[in-house]
C-alpha cells in the first residue's frame, strides 16, 4: 500500500464528496479509463486498447464505494489499482448480464453523474473535467516527467532519421520507443513534404520522406496525456513560406501561453487568437482546426474556448495547438499562481524567444534543421 498514493486518493475523493454536497447529485459513476486513472492516481483499467471504457466501473456516494466488474477483471483492479482505497467489490460473471445493469441496481433511486451511458444517470464530461483540476502535487510531478521525457525521446528518434525513410517506418519507431518507455500511444500522426500542406491530420503512409517532416503525438502514461508536436527539415535552408508560417504560429502560441493565467477566460484566448491570425496575415486559418484548450487525463478539450464564462484555474494544463496550412506547433503549459511552466521544453529542440502582448518573453521550439551528407 503506497501511503503517498492514498493521500492523493483522499484529496480526490474529497473533491467528489464536495461536488456531491454542492450539486443535485447523490452519486458519481466512473466508467471511462481516463477518469478511472484520475481517481486511482495513475492506475489503469484498460483491456480493449481501442476503447476508453474501463474494465471496472466505480460507483461513489457519500455512504458507499463499489467496484463493479466481471470476475475476469475485478480482482486485478482491486489488488493492483485500487488497493487500500475502500472500494467494495461487486463482481459478476459474464453470463449475468451487463455491468451497466448492475450499476443501475446499486444506484437505486440515487441521482448520479456518469461518464458512461447508464439508464437514469446524467452524462456531463465537463463536470468530470472540472474535478481533475487543480492537479495535485503528485500529478504535477508525473505530468512534468512524461512531457519532458516525451520531447527527449522524440529528439533521439529524429536524430536517427534520414531522408528516404518511409513515414510508416517513422511511425513504427515512435510507437516502439514510447511503448518501451511505458507510454500508451493515443495519437500518432506522421506526415511529410506536400502532404503537410494538404491535410491537417496526417496518418502515416508508406511514402518516402524527402525534406519536411511533421510529428503530432499524444502519448498516455499514468493516465495523463503527453501531447507534443514537432517539425524537422532536412537541409540548411527552410523554405521562406514554411518559415513565415511557422513564425506566425509561434507568435500566436507564445501569446496563448503568456496569457494562460488563473482567472483568465478561455473565450478571451480565442478572441486574441483571431486577432493575431488577422494581424499576421492568416485571418481565416483559426477556423480550420481547433485551437487547443485543457489537457491532462483528456488529450485535449477545446470546448471551453466557446464558453463565455469558463475561466482558467491554478494547476491546469493547456496544449495550444496552433496550425496554419503547412505548419503546426504545440506545447503544454502548466498554469500556476505565480510563474507557470512549459512542460515540453527540455533543450532537445532549438528555441527562439518571443515577446508577447503582455510583455512576457516565451521561448518556444523551432523547426529542427538536420543537415545530412549526400
Amino acid at each position: 500500500m503506497d501511503k503517498e498514493k492514498l493521500l492523493e486518493f483522499d484529496t480526490k475523493l474529497q473533491r467528489v464528496f464536495d461536488f456531491i454536497d454542492n450539486s443535485s447529485y447523490d452519486a458519481v459513476v466512473i466508467g471511462t479509463q481516463s477518469n478511472f486513472s484520475w481517481i486511482s492516481c495513475g492506475g489503469s483499467s484498460r483491456v480493449l486498447n481501442t476503447s476508453d471504457i474501463a474494465a471496472a466501473y466505480l460507483v461513489i456516494s457519500k455512504d458507499d464505494r463499489y467496484v463493479v466488474a466481471y470476475t475476469m477483471d475485478g480482482p486485478r483492479n482491486i489488488e493492483e489499482e485500487l488497493d487500500g482505497m475502500g472500494f467494495e467489490p461487486v463482481f459478476i460473471q459474464w453470463i449475468d448480464g451487463a455491468l451497466e445493469t448492475k450499476v443501475k441496481q446499486l444506484l437505486g433511486n440515487k441521482k448520479a453523474l456518469s461518464d458512461i451511458p447508464v439508464e437514469g444517470a446524467i452524462s456531463n464530461m465537463q463536470e468530470f473535467y472540472a474535478l481533475h483540476y487543480p492537479l495535485t502535487k503528485w500529478e504535477i510531478d508525473r505530468t512534468r516527467e512524461i512531457h519532458q521525457d516525451a520531447e527527449k525521446i522524440l529528439g533521439k528518434i529524429v536524430a536517427d532519421i534520414k531522408p528516404g525513410i518511409l513515414e510508416t517506418d517513422v511511425e513504427t519507431i515512435i510507437n516502439c520507443e514510447f511503448i518501451k518507455a511505458g507510454y500508451f500511444p493515443v495519437v500518432v500522426l506522421v506526415g511529410s513534404d506536400e502532404r503537410i500542406s494538404k491535410f491537417r491530420h496526417l496518418t502515416a503512409k508508406p511514402k518516402k520522406i524527402d525534406k519536411y517532416l511533421l510529428i503530432i503525438l499524444a502519448m498516455r502514461k499514468y493516465g495523463l496525456n503527453a501531447v507534443i508536436t514537432r517539425s524537422v527539415y532536412f537541409g540548411e535552408n527552410i523554405p521562406t513560406d514554411i518559415a513565415k508560417k511557422y513564425e506566425a504560429a509561434s507568435i500566436i502560441a507564445a501569446n496563448c501561453i503568456s496569457h494562460s493565467i488563473p482567472g483568465t477566460k478561455f473565450a478571451s484566448i480565442l478572441e486574441m487568437q483571431k486577432e493575431l491570425y488577422k494581424e499576421l496575415g492568416f485571418e481565416e486559418e483559426w477556423k480550420n482546426h481547433f485551437q487547443g484548450g485543457i489537457t491532462g487525463y483528456v488529450p485535449n478539450d477545446s470546448s471551453l474556448c466557446m464558453d463565455p464564462d469558463a475561466e482558467m484555474v491554478e494547476g491546469q494544463t493547456y496544449n495550444w495547438f496552433i496550425t496554419i496550412t503547412g505548419v503546426n506547433t504545440e506545447d503544454v503549459y502548466l498554469s500556476q499562481k505565480s510563474e507557470g511552466e512549459i512542460l515540453t521544453v527540455t533543450g532537445a529542440w532549438p528555441l527562439k524567444a518571443y515577446e508577447t502582448r503582455n510583455g512576457k518573453v516565451i521561448e518556444l521550439p523551432q523547426i529542427m534543421k538536420v543537415v545530412t551528407e549526400d
